[in-house]
């Protein structure tokens, strides 16, 4: 009986995982909590695509506190990556 299952192309490895598909997102939208998980993640998120040869465009990502209100004035920045402030924006 023949099978009906479909054959795997292998794109390649990653550690002991086999990579049968990629995809790529342009625009990523990520929320938080608060300013600590937003670092924290960022890091992780560029950590985990560099080991793919790819990179966070710093100077095209930006920052949105939603419902901001806090006294004074709006941040400008409030993370950064590889040592360059992430612009955080009104709208």
């Amino acid at each position: 009986m023949a099978s009906t299952k479909e054959p795997q192309i292998q794109l390649g490895m990653y550690d002991d995982h086999i990579i049968d598909w990629l995809g790529y997102a342009d625009d990523l939208p990520l929320f938080f909590m608060n300013r600590e998980s937003l670092q924290q993640d960022l890091k992780l998120l560029d950590e985990t695509l560099k080991k793919f040869h790819l990179a966070i465009n710093v100077s095209k990502t930006k920052t949105m506190i939603m419902n901001f209100d806090e006294d004074g004035d709006y941040p400008t920045t409030i993370s950064s990556l590889a040592e360059s402030d992430v612009d955080n924006v009104l709208e």
